[in-house]
């Protein structure tokens, strides 16, 4: 039996080795592993039928055999075994193919990245990246030379030739024992050449295996390269938007943007920093850059607010207690992102500030020879309240009341408890203030900190915050950790190749961008239900929010927010939905701690969260969302908190628009804010594509198409017999009263018309609100006379791009970036045949308006409103209709711009001739793109736009062939143009 034994191993061997052969197949040398996989297999279907023809062959010798009855039997007995392992040898064969299909798979793997190297050739490399490619080539064609030298020792250890001519002859001799035994030695011979070659081979295909897994990886990180942060906060300034308003380009001076430069963490509790005293005018109390005494150091602020708020629990220095108000040295203050110093002038104390989300640090220098004390008032901006001392903690606790946001919101509670790092004497031991006395070091400076939990929920919840938060941590750690945190968020966009100035604006836009909605929730969860003071718990591992500006913040900044930090910004809709649960059925409106402040109109918080779900912030209660913003927009529920969400909607929904004598704020603007909120709500119920309880006839899907037509109601405010109006110069939007007549004259703006319609334009004016229909801008070209005519109209409305809503009579209205309802004014143009104008009219807003000076922001910066269109712009970029995932586009500032989201890359935006004006031309992943609209789905990544930039304007996007720029109908159906788009004409 050794021969069978012999026999049927080395067939086995062979079969493994993916096949044998009768002839010296080996490939030439120039011949590629494709070539060399197409031979083997050519050569195992020859196998075959070499291994059947031997098979009969044999049977056939079988039958000629000759010789004594013995020699017969003994010989029978040897060609039964040769049978047997012929046999055996068919039924391998044809397993081979799957052998086969592995090796060739691995040939398909290389073939597929060298044209993942080819295509990473032709992109925008470092020289780093270069280097790296190269050394992929170089491994690339090393692997396949390796594979093509073990494919052919694979088809000379199974050569069968030699088999072969050992059956021939025994044909043409005569068969006996030794001629089988010679045979058995040729095959004991061909066994060993194939036990290496399957030993060897198996080893040498798992090595080409892993060989191509490395090279997956690098190749991978080349197209996809890793997040790696960058020292980014460096760039940032927190004094930017600090100064007093820039001067209005049609004369008069702006409000400033009200921005602060206190220590806090993104989207914090808590904002530690300086009050200065007021100035005169218009303003608010809060840090203003160009006064010159420190009022004290509150632990809250809002960023950009135009009415008072925060600036609860101020602590204050001193040396003396008559020191009240120290001076301010702007060469004696610094700030960065979670961290603020200043010396004062005179006394020389030195104060720095650096917080956690719920907790303030702080750390006070007091020279030698001076006394050290501190104040601490239980008060806010808006309210006052009482402290506690405890004198065997080391402790301060207390509260004061907050709120009354512009004069109509609800009030509400601040908690807060301080423990010193050493002992104090107290002036008083309750009451609203106290002063606390520390022991002076002898002739050495002395140096006394704080630590500050803050919670709207009690004291014992600002305690644990504080322990919880800051526990053990010294000062310097957690001012390192700060800077690390807002370090990370500003890395969600990595920009490079611009400007030191462009940089500094852009992250300094970026940091103010993410410093609101606040947390409003404490460390064991429990926050104020809304409207009251009963507690509640939120969801495990969600966080509760707070200072929703919803008419500021929904055009620009919540879809920035949302695209940026899902997780962040879903917690932010679900707070959302449960205080519209808790305070009546609909939404709030301006949002201050657990109170809501009926201060701008609209229901702009439902378009907030119909933008944050269209941009990728998808987790939380959307049936629930649905619910509350279909319920409020049919008036089936009217009030949060007993104020009026929507009070002219009655009259909105019975005439198709809100007359001028209904109860809202700025009865003629507002009809716009109520159909971009139609709009809104319908595209967020069509998004979800699931049913709730309300599915009826006139459930949310046939709400939502209703909602689609209301938000046509823009239209219905354009008198269609303006031309016999005396003094109205072309189609703009005009008062319209309950009995549907419209005024006899023109009204402009809020002066009315012969000291009638007054108040008709919420901040702005007809001419700023006409342009206001971001969901049917093509409608809206066709409603002003067409192309020709709105580009007209637009050339004269951009003339100025900083104007007020007031001026005087005789001029035409001009567009104001400095307030909200003008933000996606000017990208209108790429609704038109001439795109390159919104180029240059974004270049001029981005470059003039926006500046590194303290009055750099050219309005309110209302929680990061302004900002948030800064970001958008330099990126080259503009989310225009509401609730839509796409992105209008313009010529970006920076060479090169990643967009993050965690580590996840969503987008690359690269520029040659980065700074200049206008779009030569355009690319996306690699295929020219010609429209001015990108279409965007944010659970997608690795989009690459390339843009080529010039001096001169181009036709570039003036006549898209596809991805046409959508301008939403109020039948469901894309607007089209009245007329053809007139051609493009480069002026």
């Amino acid at each position: 039996m050794i021969l069978r034994r012999i026999f049927i191993a080395g067939l086995l061997g062979c079969t493994m080795l993916a096949g044998c052969d009768g002839d010296d197949k080996s490939p030439p040398a120039d011949t590629t592993s494709q070539g060399t996989f197409d031979q083997l297999k050519q050569e195992n279907a020859q196998l075959k039928g070499t291994v059947d023809g031997l098979l009969e062959r044999f049977k056939a010798l079988e039958q000629s055999l000759g010789g004594t009855q013995g020699d017969v039997a003994e010989l029978k007995k040897l060609f039964a075994a040769l049978s047997g392992g012929f046999t055996e040898l068919v039924a391998r064969v044809t397993a081979t193919e799957a052998d086969i299909a592995t090796l060739k798979g691995l040939n398909a793997q290389l073939a597929d990245l060298e044209k993942k190297v080819k295509a990473l050739e032709t992109t925008s490399l470092t020289g780093a990246e270069k280097a790296s490619v190269q050394t992929i080539t170089e491994s690339l064609a090393t692997l396949r030379n390796d594979i093509d030298q073990e494919l052919k020792k694979k088809l000379v250890a199974t050569d069968l030739k030699s088999l072969e001519d050992k059956v021939a002859t025994l044909e043409s001799g005569k068969v006996d024992k030794g001629a089988l035994e010679t045979l058995a030695l040729e095959i004991e011979k061909k066994l060993a050449a194939l036990d290496d070659t399957a030993r060897l081979g198996s080893s040498a295909t798992g090595d080409f295996k892993k060989r191509i897994e490395a090279l997956e990886g690098e190749i991978d990180k080349l197209k996809n390269p890793p997040r790696v942060d960058i020292a980014l906060t460096q760039f940032v300034d927190p004094f930017i938007g600090t100064g007093p308003g820039a001067p209005h380009d049609t004369g008069g001076n702006g409000m400033g943007a009200f921005t602060f430069p206190a220590a806090g963490r993104p989207f914090g509790m808590v904002n530690w920093g300086p009050d200065t005293n007021t100035p005169g005018g218009y303003s608010v109390k809060g840090y203003h850059y160009e006064m010159n005494r420190i009022t004290g150091f509150p632990l809250t602020h809002l960023s950009g607010v135009g009415c008072d708020a925060g600036s609860a629990i101020p602590f204050l220095p001193m040396s003396a207690a008559s020191e009240t108000q120290p001076a301010l040295d702007h060469k004696q203050e610094a700030a960065q992102p979670g961290y603020y110093y200043i010396k004062f002038p005179g006394s020389d104390i030195e104060t720095e500030l650096t917080a956690t989300t719920r907790s303030g640090l702080g750390k006070f220098t007091y020279p030698a020879g001076r006394s050290a004390l501190l104040r601490i008032d239980a008060a806010s901006s808006t309210g006052s309240g009482t402290l506690a001392v405890d004198v065997a903690s080391k402790s301060v606790s207390g509260s004061t009341s907050d709120g009354g946001f512009c004069g109509a919101g609800g009030r509400f509670n601040v908690y807060f408890h301080a423990v010193f790092d050493q002992a104090f004497t107290p002036s008083t031991s309750s009451g609203n203030a106290t002063t606390l006395t520390f022991t002076a070091a002898a002739g050495a400076p002395t140096v006394m900190r704080v630590k500050v939990g803050l919670s709207y929920v009690s004291t014992a919840n600002a305690k644990e915050n504080l322990e919880k938060e800051s526990g053990n941590a010294t000062f310097e750690q957690v001012r390192e950790q700060a800077s690390a945190d807002w370090n990370k968020r500003l890395n969600a966009i990595q920009v490079s190749g611009g400007s030191a100035d462009d940089t500094k604006k852009f992250y300094t836009a970026l940091y103010h961008s993410l410093q609101t909605p606040s947390t409003f929730s404490d460390v064991n969860g429990e926050y104020i239900r809304f409207g009251d003071e009963k507690t509640e718990k939120v969801e495990k591992d969600r966080v509760h929010y707070s200072s929703f500006s919803s008419w500021d913040t929904y055009r620009s900044l919540v879809p920035l927010q949302s695209l940026l930090y899902p997780h962040e910004l879903s917690d932010m809709m679900q707070t959302l939905v449960n205080d519209a649960k808790q305070c009546g059925g609909t939404f709030p409106m301006w949002v201050h701690g657990n109170s809501s402040s009926p201060i701008m109109p609209g229901d702009g918080v439902s378009i907030i969260v119909a933008q944050a779900h269209a941009y990728g912030a998808r987790n939380f209660d959307t049936a629930a969302a649905s619910k509350i913003m279909r319920d409020t927009a049919f008036g089936r529920t009217t009030e949060c908190d007993g104020r009026t969400t929507l009070p002219g909607l009655g009259d909105y929904m019975k005439l198709g628009y809100i007359p001028y004598n209904s109860n809202e704020q700025g009865d003629t603007s507002s009809n716009m804010e109520y159909t971009s909120t139609d709009f809104a709500i319908s595209q967020f119920v069509t998004a979800l594509g699931t049913k709730d309880d309300q599915v009826v006839v006139g459930g949310p899907t046939d709400e939502a198409v209703t909602l689609r037509k209301r938000s046509g109601n823009w239209s219905n405010l354009f008198n269609p017999d303006w031309k016999n109006v005396k003094d109205q110069p072309h189609p703009l939007i005009q008062p319209r009263g309950k009995d549907r007549k419209w005024p006899a004259g023109f009204v402009r703006d809020n002066t009315g018309y012969g000291g009638s319609y007054k108040e008709q334009y919420r901040e702005g004016n007809a001419e700023q609100y006409t342009w206001m229909a971001p969901h049917d801008i093509r409608g809206l070209i066709n409603a002003v006379g067409g192309d020709k005519a709105a580009l007209s109209r637009l050339d004269t409305f951009m003339k100025y791009v900083n104007a007020y809503e007031i001026g005087s009579t005789a001029e035409p209205g001009y567009m104001w970036i400095g307030n909200e309802p003008n933000f996606a004014s000017p990208f209108l143009y790429n609704w038109t045949s001439q795109p390159y104008k919104s180029q240059a009219v974004v270049q001029r807003i981005r470059t003039s308006q926006f500046t590194t000076k303290v009055d750099g922001i050219p309005g309110n910066d209302d929680l990061g409103a302004e900002s948030g269109w800064l970001v958008w712009s330099m990126l080259g970029l503009y989310p225009e209709i509401p609730a839509v995932p796409g992105l209008t586009l313009t010529s970006p500032l920076f060479e090169k711009a990643v967009v993050w989201q965690g580590d996840n890359k969503l987008m690359t935006i690269n520029a040659q001739n980065p700074g200049k004006t206008y779009i030569q031309d355009v690319k996306l992943n690699g295929e020219a793109y010609g429209s001015t609209w990108l279409p965007f789905d944010p659970a997608k990544s690795g989009a690459k736009l390339d843009f080529t930039l010039g001096d001169k304007p181009s036709c570039w996007g003036s006549k898209p062939t596809a991805n046409i720029a959508p301008s939403f109908g109020p039948d469901g159906k894309d607007t089209p143009l009245l007329v053809p788009v007139e051609a493009c004409a480069l002026q």
